[in-house]
């Protein structure tokens, strides 16, 4: 595969851990009123209503920690992670060729009718803006290697992978007295307020994983109201 397919390929990837990421956000937004807010746990929580509210929350608990460890960690050939991306990054001549497509992004801004004078301005003026452009892409691949690292080390993160392989994708049983049991996720010490500083890390490493691979923000703003509006109109009591 040369190149320019890697990096095909790559920006594909990027694109799908996006929008796999706004989908575990959108999910999470439903799942934290049933975790936090008072007035949806007496609503929903108590009396007839409770078993299947309990159920639901369990359902999400474990979906967003399935989503969270799979989109973290999953080296499975074909699987979109930000491992994987990290992985494909740590080729020199990928990244190079990145680094030179974010920095050319820019329009020069040229005129057929500038004098030379003009020109010789505007040259230093492209060459800063390119200088620019290039610092802006070793911060975003920076910040991007700082995210990973703290993710791959975290016990948050740790558990949540636990989760994933031996609850929500698998079930595991084990030995415990003469009865085989699953694994009681209670024990691994996850908290329910700890999902959302998971999400948090990995929404940071997914913008910059769209700077750097396809030279593109998102607007995060946006997309934390829309959610507000959906939780809104769902849970509204």
């Amino acid at each position: 595969m040369t190149t320019k397919q890697r990096i095909a390929k790559l920006r594909g990837h990027s694109e799908h851990l996006l929008d796999a990421f706004l989908g575990l956000s959108e999910k999470y937004a439903l799942l934290h009123p049933m975790l936090f807010d008072a007035d949806v746990v007496k609503t929903y929580g108590t009396g007839p209503k409770s078993r299947g509210f309990q159920r639901i929350k369990t359902t999400l608990f474990l979906s967003c920690s399935l989503e969270l460890a799979t989109l973290a960690f999953d080296s499975y050939e074909g699987s979109v992670s930000l491992a994987s991306i990290i992985n494909a990054l740590g080729e020199a001549k990928l990244l190079s060729r990145l680094r030179s497509d974010y920095v050319d992004a820019i329009t020069p801004h040229i005129c057929e009718e500038m004098s030379t004078f003009e020109l010789e301005c505007l040259e230093l003026l492209n060459q800063a803006e390119a200088e620019a452009r290039a610092r802006e892409f070793d911060l975003a691949y920076e910040r991007l290697l700082h995210v990973w690292s703290g993710i791959s080390k975290s016990t948050t993160f740790g558990n949540l992978q636990t989760i994933r392989n031996k609850v929500a994708a698998h079930t595991h049983l084990y030995l415990e007295g003469n009865k085989y049991k699953p694994l009681d996720i209670s024990k691994l010490g996850v908290k329910w307020q700890e999902i959302e500083p998971a999400i948090s890390e990995l929404q940071e490493a997914v913008e910059n994983v769209g700077i750097v691979v396809r030279g593109a923000s998102f607007a995060w703003d946006s997309l934390h109201k829309n959610l507000e509006r959906t939780v809104h109109g769902f849970w509204s009591v």
